[in-house]
């Protein structure tokens, strides 16, 4: 099995807030309070093994669906 990781930076924006920014990114498509659905997509591009090919591209998006436990505000 190989492993690879996404990078990410932080910038600081004029307002105060914090802007991540990452090479695989997620999207949202539904919350019932329940149940959460989306999507991930981009590029892994930090492999976790020597040897390994520099990145791991997404083809096309991968989907996701879980429980939600808990939601703090």
């Amino acid at each position: 099995m190989k492993e690879w990781l996404s990078s990410v930076s932080l910038e600081p924006g004029p307002d105060g807030t914090v802007t991540e920014r990452s090479s695989v990114s997620i999207r949202i498509d539904s919350f019932d309070g329940t149940y959460v659905r989306g999507a991930f997509f981009g590029v892994f591009d930090m492999p976790q093994q020597p040897g390994t090919p520099t990145q791991a591209p997404i083809s096309g998006e991968g989907r996701f669906y879980f429980p939600v436990r808990e939601v703090a505000q």
